[in-house]
């Protein structure tokens, strides 16, 4: 019944779940993938680099994504995008009363009641989790002065999604680090990877990143 439902929505509502989605988000949609964003990336490290621009990226993944989002956060961002209250009262249906269990040394536990997370494999969980990260990137963004970097048409590029995976683009280490910091959002409650360094901790830095058997280096060249 379940899986019906969720096909009826997912062939109902594609169109418009791709119309509100995040230009920066590829991940879950058709016609697009990490490959898109990695050529981007390199694109724009090597101009910037030719005219000697400073950029800070930083690569982030969210542990656990799937059953770490905040149901509440999800229904208000979905909300907040123009979904209809029919359409968002009908998931929170669906979602009413979950239960889960953990599975360790080859046994399950006992049933416990579960408040967070999407259903795996349903058809339209992956559009449930874009709405919600889309809303916290540009919560993250949107008050972080220098943050992004430029494009040639004047517009200020913040960052690129894939599904959990998020490269952050700053003009500046501080700028990045503010950012990084407005992604921990208590409201979300999800955490993310590289964890934030403590005391007299200093972060990594590298001279080249390996992605899909891609290396992506400072100056962006191939």
């Amino acid at each position: 019944m379940i899986q019906r439902l969720s096909l009826y929505f997912k062939r109902g509502h594609s169109n418009r779940h791709e119309g509100l989605t995040r230009e920066e988000q590829a991940g879950f949609r058709s016609g697009r993938g990490c490959i898109d964003h990695v050529f981007t990336l390199r694109q724009l490290l090597e101009h910037r680099h030719t005219y000697c621009r400073p950029t800070t990226v930083v690569f982030l993944d969210i542990k656990a994504a799937f059953d770490s989002l905040d149901r509440t956060v999800l229904w208000n961002c979905l909300l907040e995008r123009g979904a209809p209250e029919k359409f968002v009262n009908i998931l929170k249906a669906l979602y009413r009363n979950t239960l889960g269990r953990v599975k360790a040394h080859n046994q399950l536990s006992s049933l416990f009641p579960t408040k967070s997370g999407v259903r795996q494999g349903c058809l339209i969980s992956p559009f449930l989790f874009n709405f919600a990260i889309d809303d916290i990137l540009e919560s993250a963004v949107k008050d972080v002065r220098e943050g992004g970097v430029d494009q040639q048409r004047g517009d200020r590029l913040f960052d690129f999604e894939y599904a959990d995976d998020i490269v952050l683009l700053c003009d500046s280490m501080q700028a990045a680090q503010i950012a990084y910091l407005h992604l921990l959002v208590p409201y979300s409650r999800l955490q993310i990877s590289p964890r934030l360094p403590v005391g007299s901790e200093t972060p990594s830095t590298h001279h080249c990143w390996t992605h899909a058997q891609l290396i992506v280096p400072h100056s962006g060249s191939i």
